[in-house]
């Protein structure tokens, strides 16, 4: 049912029912956006749902429209979270460890406080019932982003993380400049032992059938570390390896999807998985051979794909959405990465809402004494 709120109005759709119906009208959406990330478009939402959402049916899917234009689709999936009235019901972005980022898609003039009011109306007319809206793993340039207590009364947003880049549109060799001078000597000597070794490979998979007679590979290199003994790689999860293929059915054949190695001996010792959006290159997944750390493996492909990349397929950014420490000796650029919470209707809402508040005001305060008392022990 949709609800009006000033220009804007919201309807609820549920499922994979849902989303099927919202398939053109979110594709004439994404063709309007400013930036177009991959986790924008249907068919990464479409992905998540069929290989990865914990109750498919129980997901919703709200699209804001002026007038008959859709302006935005908020995907929302349901969560128990502990409280001190019981279990909190939670709606939250699609939520993975493999998923990265998130967001909404919304085009860019949609105001803020228009869009939450028309999403929280829509859901007033719904039988669901919410304590909290939660949006984790946003980007500083989405419009998630900019909510805060000018736009909604009960509003609060942490940022959770960075997402780090380097720019490649520049010749390499005016990029390493900018490097310190120890991990310049230290890209240098991997540089110099991988030349000693025998028959040295680079290779990248950009089309379909290239990448699927290299994905093999990258998951053995992925599943040979700790992960596999974890059990956690992807070879190890049947949900894992269906989200994967179905992320390269939807966007190799449209450039989506480009996938790396390293070889030495004909031996793998390094490997990514990236997807390409907006002249980026996103490492989703970096793996490499511990056996073969001396020569720097995973260093040492992020060079060959820094010198590959722009010429090849003019790209500008090598993205690696997050910010793992090994990464800060490449000089990145820092991104906020945020998580933006909305209080629901109601007392218990409320009750929660005061809970995490105090949660958060108590966890500051410890970590304030904590620092203090460091300080003070120090000689």
């Amino acid at each position: 049912m949709a609800t009006a709120n000033g220009e804007l109005s919201a309807e609820v759709l549920r499922g994979p029912e849902g989303l099927d119906a919202l398939r053109e009208p979110w594709g004439g959406l994404f063709a309007e956006l400013a930036v177009r990330r991959y986790f924008h478009s249907w068919d990464w939402c479409h992905c998540w749902l069929h290989a990865l959402a914990e109750q498919p049916a129980e997901v919703c899917f709200i699209a804001v429209r002026r007038g008959a234009q859709l302006v935005a689709v908020v995907p929302l999936q349901p969560r128990l979270r502990p409280g001190p009235l019981g279990a909190a019901r939670v709606l939250e972005l699609p939520a993975h460890g493999h998923l990265p980022l998130a967001d909404i898609a919304c085009h860019p003039d949609v105001d803020p406080r228009s869009l939450v009011g028309a999403v929280t109306a829509a859901l007033a007319r719904t039988s669901i019932a919410w304590d909290l809206l939660e949006f984790e793993n946003v980007l500083d340039e989405s419009v998630l982003a900019r909510i805060d207590r000018r736009t909604w009364p009960r509003v609060r947003r942490d940022l959770v993380k960075t997402c780090d880049h380097i720019a490649c549109d520049r010749p390499w060799e005016d990029y390493a400049a900018t490097l310190s001078t120890n991990f310049r000597s230290n890209l240098n000597k991997a540089r110099n032992k991988l030349a000693r070794e025998p028959a040295v490979e680079f290779e990248i998979a950009h089309e379909p059938g290239a990448i699927q007679a290299m994905l093999p590979d990258i998951l053995q290199i992925e599943a040979s570390g700790w992960k596999g003994t974890a059990g956690t790689a992807i070879l190890n999860d049947p949900r894992l390896m269906d989200f994967y293929s179905r992320q390269i059915a939807a966007f190799a054949s449209r450039g989506g999807v480009m996938l790396s190695r390293l070889r030495v001996d004909g031996h793998t010792i390094s490997g990514e998985y990236c997807m390409v959006d907006s002249q980026t290159l996103y490492v989703i997944k970096l793996a490499y051979d511990e056996n073969a750390a001396r020569l720097a493996p995973g260093n040492a492909l992020l060079e060959r794909m820094f010198r590959s990349i722009h010429g090849q397929y003019g790209l500008r950014y090598i993205n690696l959405v997050g910010s793992p420490p090994w990464f800060a000796q490449w000089n990145p650029v820092r991104v906020p990465v945020w998580r933006v919470q909305i209080c629901g209707p109601g007392l218990r809402a409320r009750v929660h809402w005061a809970a995490r508040q105090l949660r958060g005001w108590a966890g500051r305060g410890l970590r304030r004494v904590r620092a203090l008392a460091s300080r003070s022990a120090r000689p």
